[in-house]
């Protein structure tokens, strides 16, 4: 949930937008609904306000109204990013057993298991790996290589 809105938002900028502060916090909003609203079973996932669309738009007419406040250093593509990182952990769990999208209005729920729960720590490691290639071996790499070729 944290790291795939990293590595999604790497993927997608090429220019150095993202600094490590910025990096951890969209992680922190990728795994913002487990924080605000701690489950262990999926019953309580189907159960907890911060896995629904109505808690996905609170956040982000907060996020909104935090990008007008001077005092706040939110610029729109980072607060941009920050929704859709929170709306992106909402999609990952739909996968993985599914969500009550309106609730606590309705107990409707979306989704089923499409990943099987075998693979989460697997995927958790290969997205650990992915991060770090991505925000650190791949760059150094890139400038050892450039630091030879202007030698």
């Amino acid at each position: 949930h944290a790291l795939l809105p990293v590595i999604a938002t790497s993927m997608c900028n090429k220019k150095p937008y993202w600094c490590r502060n910025k990096l951890l916090l969209l992680a922190l909003f990728g795994a913002l609904p487990d924080i605000i609203n701690p489950h262990i079973t999926l019953v309580a996932r189907l159960t907890s306000w911060s896995h629904g669309l109505p808690a996905f738009l609170a956040v982000t007419i907060l996020l909104t109204i935090l990008t007008f406040i001077k005092q706040v250093p939110l610029d729109r593509k980072l607060t941009l990013w920050l929704g859709s990182a929170y709306l992106f952990h909402l999609c990952c769990d739909m996968i993985s057993g599914g969500i009550a999208w309106l609730y606590p209005f309705k107990h409707g729920t979306i989704g089923d298991y499409y990943i099987s729960p075998i693979l989460w720590i697997p995927l958790d490691i290969i997205c650990t790996m992915l991060v770090y290639l991505i925000q650190y071996a791949v760059p150094k790499y890139k400038r050892a290589r450039q630091k030879i070729v202007e030698e």
